[in-house]
């Protein structure tokens, strides 16, 4: 290196009871950038978190600094696999940050055969598409099971986000809530509530220890109506 940066051939982190390998080149003059590649090896998340233990590999190549005072990154995640809690694991994305606001070229995550994906910005607009299809929401989440199909959008801005989206899921199961059936969609800003569109159809839904053979929603930010029928 000199007074303006230098060049990395190898650099090597423990982390996680694994390794990451990095290489690349760090320059502070005249003003901070830098870009490297990265190569993580055998990283077990169950050392942190004991519930997620696994054996992960994973190419990353990112780069960054300042630009008119402003910091931006890119991180491209061009391969992460190997397993998580059993499950065969993979992932592919490419993030950035700019102009104070992070932009998801791509995310694509899957989990034996679920599948979680999205694309967009949040930022002081916030434009970002997603969607999740899982044939068994335990291969996601450890406390969870059940089939569901989710997607939808997130728009307006931070200080007025908007969601849409569309729900199906069988024998849905988290703690403290169970479902054998649900249906709903929803339009609402997340912070008044004052837009409101929403219809949900559920059966066989316990909450704690209360149950209900089935509950119907159609509501607006004016207007609801709700049919339960208790076991």
């Amino acid at each position: 290196g000199d007074k303006d940066g230098l060049v990395f051939d190898s650099l090597r982190l423990t982390t996680l009871d694994g390794e990451v390998d990095a290489k690349g080149r760090l320059a502070w003059s005249p003003q901070l950038l830098w870009q490297a590649q990265l190569a993580a090896t055998d990283i077990n998340p169950a050392s942190s978190w004991p519930e997620w233990r696994g054996l992960l590999n994973a190419s990353v190549y990112s780069r960054g600094g300042f630009e008119n005072g402003q910091l931006y990154v890119d991180a491209d995640i061009n391969k992460l696999t190997g397993k998580l809690r059993g499950y065969p694991v993979s992932l592919r994305s490419g993030l950035g940050w700019h102009d104070d606001g992070l932009d998801i070229g791509h995310l694509e995550f899957q989990s034996a055969t679920s599948q979680v994906s999205a694309n967009g910005r949040i930022g002081a607009a916030i434009n970002l598409d997603w969607r999740i299809v899982a044939t068994d929401l335990a291969e996601l989440y450890p406390h969870a099971k059940g089939q569901l199909k989710a997607e939808g959008q997130l728009s307006g801005s931070q200080a007025a986000p908007l969601i849409k989206a569309t729900i199906a899921g069988k024998r849905l199961s988290l703690p403290g809530y169970k479902s054998g059936a649900i249906d709903a969609t929803v339009a609402a800003d997340l912070l008044q509530w004052q837009q409101v569109n929403l219809k949900l159809a559920a059966e066989s839904l316990k909450f704690n220890d209360y149950a209900l053979q089935s509950l119907a929603v159609d509501g607006t930010s004016k207007h609801l109506t709700a049919k339960a029928i208790s076991d």
